[in-house]
């Protein structure tokens, strides 16, 4: 199994991580300016991401994501790979072959990039995010941008809130097990981090990132043991101040 066919987004396929749409409107784009002469310099868009209006019993928003957008615009390309997978598309049977031959080979994208600093608060119809330059790499970026940075606000907004109301706590993430996806867990992690929590569970968060990884126990680790509080007692031999023990348990041997 090689990285093309495993299901995970990675370097190699990330530029597909978008809605095919956005692909059939750049060739289009494409296509036009090559029948009607004209530069892709001169066709130019501007693309702000913003709010309309706040969610329900909300005041303010919390930017993040930004490291990950930026990374996707230095770093995707079309491989070859790719480019011939896209060539046998029966859509795009009318897009002239240089589109496959020339451009998607040198593709790299060519946008200026405006943003806040993550950790920001933002409000609605307050840009938090400008990209301009040729309407093809603009247009592409959309969804990918859209995707990485909606997700890690709603996390960090969600922390900031909890954060204000236990201002001088130990604030630690433990959503991993719960995310849509192993990538959605570290994400999770990171934003919860960028708004003032002090860990997380998640370990490629500690590894790839240096947010703190911690954790207490499983409750099939209290029912080893014959009561509650040998497990606790084994779990503090070894582990001493470090331990965090569960206390959320009912009985000697937990059902």
């Amino acid at each position: 199994m090689n990285a093309l066919n495993s299901g995970f987004v990675n370097d190699l396929n990330m530029i597909l991580a978008t809605d095919f749409y956005q692909l059939t409107m750049g060739a289009a784009y494409y296509q036009h300016n090559l029948e009607n002469g004209i530069k892709e310099e001169e066709d130019i868009a501007t693309f702000e991401l913003f709010i309309r209006k706040l969610p329900n019993n909300r005041n303010y928003l919390i930017f993040a994501g930004l490291e990950q957008a930026i990374y996707y615009l230095q770093n995707a390309r079309f491989s070859e790979e790719i480019i011939d997978f896209l060539r046998k598309k029966e859509v795009f049977k009318k897009i002239d072959s240089s589109f496959f031959n020339e451009y998607l080979p040198k593709f790299k994208f060519n946008l200026n990039v405006w943003a806040m600093k993550e950790g920001n608060f933002f409000f609605p119809n307050e840009p938090i995010m400008r990209v301009q330059g040729p309407m093809f790499h603009a247009q592409i970026a959309e969804t990918y941008l859209l995707n990485v940075i909606n997700f890690q606000t709603i996390v960090a907004s969600k922390a900031s809130r909890i954060k204000n109301i236990a201002p001088d706590k130990v604030l630690l993430e433990f959503g991993t097990r719960r995310s849509h996806s192993p990538l959605a867990g570290v994400y999770a992690a990171r934003a919860s981090y960028i708004a003032g929590f002090n860990g997380t569970s998640n370990v490629v968060a500690d590894f790839e990132l240096g947010i703190n990884s911690t954790g207490t126990m499983a409750h099939s680790f209290v029912q080893k043991f014959d009561t509650e509080i040998d497990s606790f007692n084994s779990f503090y031999d070894i582990y001493d101040e470090n331990s965090i023990l569960l206390i959320d348990t009912s009985g000697e041997n937990p059902g």
